[in-house]
């Protein structure tokens, strides 16, 4: 019953989550999204354990939603409230560790706009990354406190590392991947909001990219970091959304690699040439030491390779790290002392000088605009 309460609650907030956003989202939901919202919903009620209240529900509206599909004389305002209902059981029914519910796919014209209907009150901001076809992008949300600049770096960054690579961008986005940006001012207690937990990569089974406002860092025109951009002073939207590809998008996308089998064993190589350094070895003599030859084995067995590759990129890209678990700093050094990993970089990412720290003018245009309105208006 709570639970239930808590999506009344969600979906009857909608109305002013539309006020809080200068671009409302007015286009209705297409077939598209219909298509996507019956293939998600008819996955999410087959993996469910046990019948529970609301299932034959849920199963009803979908069959519904396939002859809506098979039929297609639905009208657009049906087809978006057939979304609409689909979106509300889905969120009904995910997980606990889901961190953000539905979020569809729909045409910004790279702007950020108010979240289209029935996404999650809690976020006010929504922006799609994507190139030339928006139905290929990655959504990315964020609350009223999280500032547009940080939302517009984070997509530069998103659609730069899919640059590369068009399988790649079309697997992250068919497996739902999404980015939430966190903004330094949300509290964390506030346990039905989906913004409570910390950052992190996705999954296929878990789709969401957690990235903290204060880990959006960036430089300046001087070369300096964005004043009021702190505790981290790095940009983690590279080594965030790397997790998520790791797992969500280069295992799917090129059947002539093994991909997370080429991953483990460069971790294993980086174990044991010293070039990697898991956390909890930083404060001791190192793995490759003759006296941590027990340690080193049971690492490799474990194949704890997620933040190996993760930091990987990171040195890739330029982004300087506080810890030191990855002892390479430059590209031309991983090409020398990491060749594994690097071949499988630059196999799927763009080997371009780019850095997600550059500075980039590009990121102000909303609030140039918005500048420029104010001043219109004090005018009049």
């Amino acid at each position: 019953m709570r639970r239930r309460n808590q999506v009344i609650m969600a979906l009857s907030m909608m109305v002013v989550t539309a006020a809080l956003s200068t671009v409302v989202f007015a286009a209705p939901y297409t077939y598209f999204n219909l298509e996507r919202a019956v293939r998600d919903s008819a996955a999410q009620l087959e993996a469910l354990d046990d019948p529970r209240h609301g299932t034959p529900s849920f199963g009803q509206l979908i069959e519904q939603a396939r002859e809506m599909l098979e039929e297609r004389s639905a009208s657009n305002d049906e087809v978006s409230q057939m979304v609409e209902d689909l979106m509300f059981w889905q969120y009904f029914f995910s997980p606990s560790d889901q961190h953000i519910p539905p979020v569809p796919l729909v045409e910004t014209d790279h702007r950020i706009i108010s979240p289209p209907p029935g996404v999650h009150p809690f976020y006010t901001k929504y922006i799609n990354a994507y190139e030339d076809d928006y139905t290929k992008g990655i959504a990315i949300v964020g609350s009223a406190v999280t500032p547009d600049r940080a939302l517009r770096k984070v997509e530069q960054s998103v659609n730069k590392l899919l640059s590369a690579s068009d399988d790649l961008r079309e697997a992250m986005s068919s497996n739902n991947i999404r980015v939430h940006v966190r903004g330094v001012a949300e509290a964390h207690d506030n346990s039905w909001q989906p913004g409570n937990i910390g950052p992190g990569g996705a999954r296929p089974s878990r789709p969401s990219t957690y990235i903290e406002e204060e880990g959006v860092a960036w430089r300046n025109e001087d070369g300096e970091i964005h004043e009021g951009w702190y505790q981290l002073n790095r940009h983690v939207a590279v080594e965030e959304f790397g997790h998520s590809i790791h797992r969500s998008g280069l295992p799917f996308i090129d059947p002539d690699h093994d991909i997370i089998k080429e991953i483990n064993a460069s971790y294993v190589n980086a174990l044991k040439t010293g070039t990697y350094w898991p956390p909890q070895y930083l404060d001791g003599p190192g793995l490759t030491d003759p006296s941590m030859a027990d340690s080193l084995a049971k690492e490799i067995e474990a194949l704890r390779d997620g933040e190996y590759f993760a930091v990987g990129l990171d040195c890739y890209y330029g982004v300087t790290h506080g810890n030191s678990e990855y002892k390479i700093k430059t590209r031309d050094e991983m090409r020398e002392r990491d060749p594994m990993l690097y071949e499988i970089i630059t196999r799927y990412f763009p080997n371009d000088v780019w850095s997600p720290m550059d500075y980039a003018p590009e990121i102000y245009d909303d609030d140039e605009d918005e500048d420029e309105d104010e001043e219109e208006d004090d005018d009049d």
